[in-house]
């Protein structure tokens, strides 16, 4: 295959169109926040029931976003390399 050459027709799994859409889940200690790839709060699902934390994850998934969680130590990079 030449270097140059654009593979047509190719589809990537869900696990790779995760990795590439970005996106978290955080809990802030007082609900679930939903991360951009920037380190952008999108949204907080206020409350901390398994419920808040689904609601979050789904919300992640429809903005195509990954339903990761991410530690505050994990953010908090994500936020210093994107400043």
């Amino acid at each position: 295959m030449a270097e140059n050459e654009i593979i047509t027709g190719a589809e990537l799994s869900d696990e790779n169109l995760d990795a590439i859409a970005g996106g978290y889940v955080f809990f802030n200690g007082d609900g679930y926040e939903v991360i951009d790839n920037k380190g952008n709060v999108v949204k907080t699902f206020w409350g901390t029931k398994i419920d808040d934390h689904r609601h979050a994850k789904d919300y992640a998934s429809e903005l195509g976003f990954s339903a990761d969680d991410i530690t505050w130590y994990e953010l908090d990079d994500l936020r210093r390399r994107n400043q």
